[in-house]
């Protein structure tokens, strides 16, 4: 405290406004100022060792401006007052240079819809444990946006990163995507941490002093960037690398998965949503063949000298005729390869509401991948030739729908980075695998979500997730007026973004959240 006390003294400027914080220069050069808002409940004051470490992190006269807002929380009724109020203070106090606008957490939510309509006060932005919103990927944003969070950052999860790099791709020199490897939400302030912060960040694998040092880097480096630095632009960009590094397999997961807001927008509730009667345009989930392949055996297909291809698309499963078009599982026989067996399925994802708001808080994976596949004992008799009398239905009776999710588990462990599979080795919360859970039709295997219930399990707690699942044999009763309903089975599929998402944020709640109530310099 007496520390803070006397960094105050010599270096902090308070305002007329109670909570207004002004941190004067302490070097010459390029006149430069930073204003930043405050993430909710974290009080100006907090915000002072960044200040202090981005300014020495720079080589430039740099100002800090820390605006208070009323009750510590920035929302739009106060927030252009707020920053007016910064951008005078700073006059009177005699600055003529460019500004940059930041904000950390809530404060850089809020900040970008400001930065939008008043692009002509300043020449970049800094977002802080947040990044530009979905809704600016369709539109010009007019000034370039560092979007800076930490690998370990609760509030703003690394997926939610990994979604704004893969979707700035093509532009990241002006709009640079960077992770902090072994920082959290809190780091970039010192003191108190809000309720919500210490029920939901993550524990920080290095010291707050170091967390502070790389992220005002980045930030000095950004803003010498903005202006002109050569050596500055190179920085940045090896920060940017080695965040791909990091984030690669997050990003081969969501691909895999077919996510709306990354390969697949077009399927049903995607941004780009087109399905007409049912039918999406574009690929499927590159998922759903894997689990394909699990229930139809492909193994021992092409032992026997079969060649299985699984085609996908995305659909809207509960279409149907008027106003759509019935979706069903389908095998052929290819016409160039007659040992060539060809199966269509279709799925649907489904995603958490909260996600919606893109708050960066919430999973961004989908909660499951709804898959209608075909039966293994249609795929032996129908595709391989195999007789009936030795193919009885019972080769589906297997929990495939659980060995699928199991092997979407697997792979999302395999695929993890070395480091983060480490932690969660150590600190993460385990998926365990229920029965499948049988529905009586397609209505009700529709409307049941794959299930995820914590219990215990020899002494630990345990997450287990159960599939719905439906499936009918080759002899299934038909209906006159109705799609033949045999072959099927169908399954709510864990989708391995989920579990990749499972193993870098979600798993490690329940042991890696963050425990002291402050968070200091050390």
């Amino acid at each position: 405290m007496l520390r803070l006390l006397l960094l105050f003294a010599c270096c902090v400027h308070l305002s007329d406004a109670s909570g207004d914080l002004l941190l004067r220069p302490t070097k010459t050069g390029t006149e430069v100022a930073v204003i930043l808002l405050q993430g909710a409940q974290i009080t100006t004051e907090q915000y002072v060792p960044l200040g202090q470490a981005l300014q020495k992190a720079s080589q430039m006269k740099l100002w800090v401006s820390i605006p208070d807002s009323p009750l510590d929380v920035v929302e739009p009724a106060v927030i252009n007052s707020v920053v007016t109020r910064a951008i005078s203070n700073l006059t009177a106090e005699g600055f003529k240079g460019k500004t940059f606008f930041a904000g950390h957490s809530l404060g850089g939510a809020m900040l970008q819809d400001w930065v939008f309509s008043n692009s002509d006060k300043g020449v970049g932005q800094i977002l802080m444990g947040a990044s530009l919103q979905r809704k600016y990927r369709n539109k010009t944003f007019p000034l370039p946006t560092l979007a800076a969070a930490g690998e370990l950052d609760g509030l703003y999860r690394i997926t939610r990163m990994a979604e704004e790099y893969y979707n700035r791709q093509k532009e990241l020199q002006r709009f640079p995507v960077v992770v902090i490897k072994g920082m959290d939400h809190m780091q970039w302030a010192t003191g108190k941490v809000p309720l919500l912060v210490s029920k939901e960040d993550l524990q920080p694998e290095i010291t707050n002093s170091a967390a502070l040092t790389a992220g005002s880097t980045i930030i000095a480096n950004f803003i010498a960037d903005v202006l002109g630095s050569s050596s500055a632009k190179a920085a940045v960009a090896e920060q940017v690398s080695s965040t791909k590094n990091l984030i690669q397999p997050i990003i081969t997961a969501y691909l895999l998965e077919g996510a709306r807001y990354w390969n697949d927008p077009q399927q049903k509730g995607g941004p780009a949503e087109d399905c007409p009667k049912g039918g999406c345009s574009g690929p499927g989930s590159q998922w759903t063949p894997k689990a394909q392949a699990l229930i139809g055996d492909q193994a021992n297909l092409t032992k026997e000298g079969w060649k299985l291809s699984i085609s996908s698309q995305f659909v809207q499963l509960s279409a149907m005729p008027p106003l759509g078009e019935f979706h069903l599982p389908h095998l052929n026989h290819s016409a160039s390869n007659p040992r060539e067996i060809t199966v269509t399925t279709f799925s649907q994802e489904s995603w958490d509401k909260l996600d919606s708001l893109d708050t960066g808080a919430t999973y961004t994976s989908a909660i499951e991948i709804a898959a209608k596949m075909m039966a293994r004992q249609c795929i032996l008799i129908k595709g391989a030739n195999h007789s009936k009398s030795d193919t009885p239905f019972s080769v589906d009776d297997p929990n495939f729908c659980a060995l699928s999710n199991k092997m979407a588990y697997d792979w999302a462990l395999k695929n993890a980075g070395a480091a983060t599979a480490a932690r969660f080795a150590k600190l993460g919360q385990p998926y365990v695998f229920g029965d499948d859970q049988k529905k009586s039709g397609g209505p009700f295997w529709i409307d049941t979500l794959l299930q995820f219930k914590e219990k215990t399990e020899n002494g630990e707690k345990v997450m287990e997730v159960s599939s719905p699942m439906m499936k009918t044999s080759i002899d299934f009763p038909k209906v006159p007026g109705l799609p033949d309903p045999s072959c099927y089975h169908y399954c709510k599929l864990l989708s391995p973004a989920r579990a990749t998402e499972w193993i870098y944020v979600d798993g490690l709640r329940l042991k890696d959240t963050i425990k002291p109530s402050t968070i200091s310099l050390n």
